[in-house]
């Protein structure tokens, strides 16, 4: 008797959970945009990857994802992206595998700045945002949130039992996924810049104020290539923000893959059209090499500049072909430079800096605005092209310390074990790499701010929580010291 009423209730709770998604798919493909339906199909294939799939593959399977988003629509208007979601499904997965209070109170410094970030920027939004504007104000805070929430997946991640041997593997996994993504966005530019007719495939990743993702040859004149999900800028700045690891590899690796690594880097630089990377870049080989790697490294250092003049020997007809897309750019500075124009006219900020300087001083406060940009409350500059000036407004004066006092404690917990690691290893190649990496970004964050978008902002905090785990090291081989004394 009690067995044939558990049949009949299983029998009753299938039924309805049949019914029920069968009327949701129903009413989705009859009702629901393209990006939702296919939002939707892959949702069954992303449970059963999640059920089967390796800890570590899941962490790379969202990396990825996050750098293919699919912007769903509520209202006519961008909601979030599929990247988001999977953030957040992916955080809950992590934290049923180990307990995220004991990851938080291993560093309580570093959660109070992250829960500073998160309270100040909502403390702005809801004193600051008029009531026509908290649609894109939710969702720049969610954004926000999703960005945070991602740092805090790769640091907490680590401490899942198997998912790597050691902290040092499983950073060296997380930077070789970065690295691979990037390559993989370096030729989808190159391809869908030699063949535009690809873009109508890729129309699914486009947000609702995109027409296209890459560059074109339009009129004779070449417009810097993107991919699915980053623009010019933010293109040249993702390779600021990764090149030193790519470096760092080939001097710590005998694999000749990170040659084609290196490599692809220099194509997305030529390809990003972005002046400021293209020096940065230049800038980072000759530190690295010349001033930040020890003495004791001086043979490794001669083998690899004579590859690399092969490489870029070897590479020069990809140069003839895609180096107008740069040197124009770069030939009309050096004409600047020349005629003597100011350096906002150089950087091409003239217009904007005073705008954004004058917005800022005018409506600066303690706690900002919230994470939108001024443009979506309804101010007259579209983007300020300083994440300096963003941040005052978006954080106001208190924010603007806090995430500061972020920035600097990551920096100087990297400095730590460059000061440490007197034997000169490679943990203090990985720290230097981190530091050169980092305070590129700080500095090209003068005429960009990397918090406009959802996927982007996603991807620098992935690199965030790169600094973070190489400064923890300090940690794990003093403790490692005192247990062997």
């Amino acid at each position: 008797m009690f067995n044939s009423t558990v049949k009949v209730n299983n029998f009753i709770y299938l039924a309805t959970l049949i019914l029920s998604l069968s009327g949701i798919t129903a009413a989705v493909i009859l009702y629901a945009s393209f990006k939702v339906i296919v939002a939707f199909s892959l949702l069954p294939i992303l449970i059963i990857f999640y059920l089967n799939a390796p800890d570590f593959a899941k962490i790379v399977f969202l990396m990825l994802m996050i750098t293919f988003p699919i912007t769903l629509q509520a209202l006519g208007k961008d909601a979030f992206s599929t990247g988001t979601l999977l953030i957040f499904a992916t955080l809950i997965w992590s934290m049923a595998k180990y307990k995220l209070s004991k990851t938080i109170a291993d560093d309580k410094l570093i959660f109070k700045f992250l829960a500073l970030i998160v309270c100040i920027g909502f403390v702005g939004m809801i004193t600051k945002t008029p009531s026509a504007y908290w649609g894109p104000a939710i969702r720049h805070y969610v954004n926000l949130i999703s960005s945070i929430a991602v740092f805090i997946l790769i640091v907490h991640s680590q401490n899942i039992a198997g998912i790597t041997r050691s902290n040092n593997e499983y950073i060296e996994k997380i930077i070789n996924t970065l690295l691979l993504i990037t390559i993989l966005h370096v030729f989808l530019s190159l391809l869908i810049l030699n063949y535009p007719s690809i873009e109508k495939y890729l129309t699914i990743f486009l947000n609702r104020g995109q027409e296209q993702l890459g560059g074109h040859l339009r009129d004779g004149i070449y417009e810097r290539a993107t991919s699915v999900f980053t623009r010019g800028e933010e293109f040249g700045e993702l390779l600021i923000l990764l090149y030193p690891f790519s470096l760092y590899k080939i001097f710590i690796s005998r694999k000749k893959i990170y040659w084609v690594v290196v490599s692809s880097f220099i194509l997305g630089i030529l390809l990003s059209g972005t002046r400021s990377a293209f020096l940065l870049i230049i800038f980072q080989s000759l530190a690295f090499f010349y001033i930040l790697v020890p003495a004791k490294y001086n043979n490794r250092k001669i083998i690899i500049t004579v590859s690399f003049i092969l490489v870029c020997i070897m590479m020069l007809p990809v140069f003839f072909k895609y180096a107008p897309i740069l040197m124009d750019r770069v030939q009309a500075s050096l004409d600047q430079i020349v005629q003597k124009d100011d350096i906002l006219t150089i950087t091409n900020r003239s217009v904007v800096w005073p705008l954004a300087w004058d917005l800022t001083k005018n409506t600066i406060s303690f706690f900002g605005h919230g994470p939108i940009q001024a443009h979506g409350l309804g101010y007259p500059v579209k983007n300020f092209h300083n994440l300096y000036l963003s941040l005052i407004f978006q954080f106001g004066i208190i924010g603007l310390i806090v995430i500061f006092s972020f920035f600097f404690t990551l920096f100087k917990r990297l400095l730590l074990i460059v000061k440490w690691k007197r034997e000169k290893d490679k943990n203090y190649l990985l720290a230097i790499t981190c530091l050169l990496s980092f305070s590129c970004f700080l500095i090209n964050e003068f005429k960009f701010e990397f918090n406009r978008s959802d996927s982007y902002q996603q991807f620098v905090w992935i690199i965030f929580a790169i600094y973070y785990l190489t400064g923890r090291l300090n940690k794990y081989f003093l403790n490692e010291e005192s247990n062997y004394n």
